[in-house]
């Protein structure tokens, strides 16, 4: 008899009553689901941010590449129009220079022509 009643007991204190054990069950398998549900939107983020990511790349390049294009004609502009000023620099010191020694010229004209 008392066997009995003690194996009844130990079996109380070994198994949790029913209701609570499938309580506690529901509750980690909510929590698996839960961390499933949010690993799954994460991986979806990642993969939307890698999309995204990936269409600003595209999109960058395609406006670097007029924007390198208009620069490359920017500076040979740039640089045709230093060459034409420095043209016009040069001439127009050639020009000084030549009326320069023209005038000498001139006033040692009038200096040897003076008595």
């Amino acid at each position: 008899m008392t066997n009995t009643a003690a194996t009844a007991e130990e079996e109380a204190v070994v198994a949790p009553p029913a209701p609570q054990m499938k309580q506690q069950q529901q509750q980690e398998q909510q929590q698996q689901q839960e961390q499933q549900k949010q690993q799954q939107q994460q991986q979806e983020q990642q993969e939307q941010a890698k999309q995204e990511q990936q269409q600003q790349q595209n999109q960058q390049q395609q406006q670097q590449q007029p924007k390198q294009e208009q620069q490359k004609q920017e500076q040979q502009k740039q640089e045709q129009q230093q060459e034409q000023q420095q043209k016009q620099e040069e001439e127009s010191n050639e020009k000084e220079s030549k009326e320069d020694s023209e005038a000498d010229e001139e006033e040692n004209i009038e200096k040897l022509s003076s008595p």
